[in-house]
């Protein structure tokens, strides 16, 4: 093992650490380490390694007297868990294979299409464990995260609202993660936590999948440049070097800030900004590639057109984000229009597909996976019909 790390100091979101390299399998990875302040880590505080294999509101009730040698039937069926719940598998951690090792942590969380793909990838791949939702409420979000090593976990997804919180939590740090201003991936390893994300990879491999298409040879327009999906997407296609890159936010001023950032980030970049109004999208569609929605519009059925449908054309690709209805206004618009459009599974899949290979350090079974997460999106369209 190389013994020449060398660090430099950095700071992120305001906390001051360390950037070096670390080893992924063969690779070496730049991560973030942050300072602690005297807290010592997880390895340095004695805390054991995680065992086994290495993805709210109200308190719900636990079913008492949990057998040790896994979950019973009412409690294997369950939706979501608490970090009460946690907190117990950390007195006394799970047996057996339908013990939790992975989980994601959100709030909300029952809408989460993950356990239905990454479950039947560990039963693939011979890996005993399950997937769980995990409900998280803001001011229990590190300690969750603290939990997880004497758990017996191999690590957990992060999703709305504790993805920029995670960034400060955690031990190390992928530089990526560092670029993009938040994790949504946490991997267990020697009993600390390092933190990656898999929103922009996640996108560029659903881009070439569906597409065949490359960010860096594309002219991309941005819908939704303000939040932190289309903050994600638009640091990747500038990482990428796309051959021209337009944001468009309801608030102006956000896009312009993003476009900023862009520039001092990738030296030569020079991403535009526009207004979002049909006079401007119409414009700036005829020297575009790729429209991508990073916005949550469209997942109401009586939600507005958000580019004029005659602008779209044979020429384009759309790459709605939004998953719910399966076929958005958008999707179904450029369809009709002659362009080629997805939804945003796809994207889902693949970051869930990264986040599988940071956990485990193997291939994901894609395929299987991916007919998981069909056959659960496919069944919650059903029942909102």
């Amino acid at each position: 093992m190389r013994s020449d790390r060398r660090t430099h100091a950095v700071a992120v979101d305001g906390k001051e650490g360390k950037l070096k390299l670390m080893p992924l399998g063969k690779a070496w990875r730049p991560v973030f380490r942050p300072a602690v302040d005297g807290r010592r880590r997880n390895s340095e505080a004695g805390l054991p390694r995680a065992h086994g294999h290495g993805l709210c509101g109200q308190q719900e009730e636990t079913a008492p007297d949990r057998p040790k040698m896994g979950l019973d039937r009412y409690e294997k069926n369950r939706e979501v868990w608490t970090v009460s719940d946690l907190r117990g598998w950390t007195a006394e951690p799970m047996e057996g294979p339908d013990r939790p090792i992975l989980s994601v942590f959100g709030d909300p969380v029952a809408h989460s299409l993950s356990p239905p793909m990454m479950n039947p990838a560990l039963r693939e791949c011979g890996i005993e464990g399950r997937y769980v939702r995990i409900r998280v409420k803001a001011g229990e979000f590190e300690e969750a995260l603290r939990l997880l090593p004497s758990a017996g976990f191999a690590g957990t997804n992060v999703t709305i609202p504790h993805k920029f919180a995670a960034l400060r939590a955690v031990d190390e740090v992928d530089a990526l993660a560092v670029t993009l201003g938040a994790v949504n991936t946490v991997r267990i390893e020697g009993g600390g936590l390092w933190g990656s994300n898999s929103d922009g990879p996640g996108f560029l491999r659903a881009l070439r999948e569906c597409f065949g298409l490359e960010a860096r040879d594309l002219r991309i327009l941005l819908l939704g440049a303000g939040g932190g999906a289309g903050r994600a997407v638009a640091i990747q296609c500038a990482l990428e070097r796309c051959r021209r890159l337009v944001l468009v936010n309801r608030t102006a001023a956000k896009a312009e800030n993003l476009g900023r950032e862009l520039r001092a980030l990738v030296p030569g970049m020079e991403p535009e900004s526009a207004a979002w109004s049909d006079e401007a999208l119409r414009e700036a569609l005829g020297e575009i590639d790729l429209i991508v929605n990073a916005t949550s519009l469209g997942m109401d059925r009586a939600d507005p057109s958000l580019v004029p449908a005659e602008a779209l054309g044979s020429e384009h690709c759309v790459f709605d984000m939004v998953y719910r209805p399966l076929r958005t206004r958008l999707v179904g618009d450029a369809e009709r229009r002659g362009a080629r459009a997805i939804n945003g599974l796809s994207m889902l899949l693949h970051q869930g597909v990264i986040s599988f290979e940071t956990w485990f350090g193997r291939e994901a079974p894609l395929e299987t996976m991916r007919s998981g997460l069909e056959r659960a999106a496919a069944a919650l369209e059903g029942e909102s019909r």
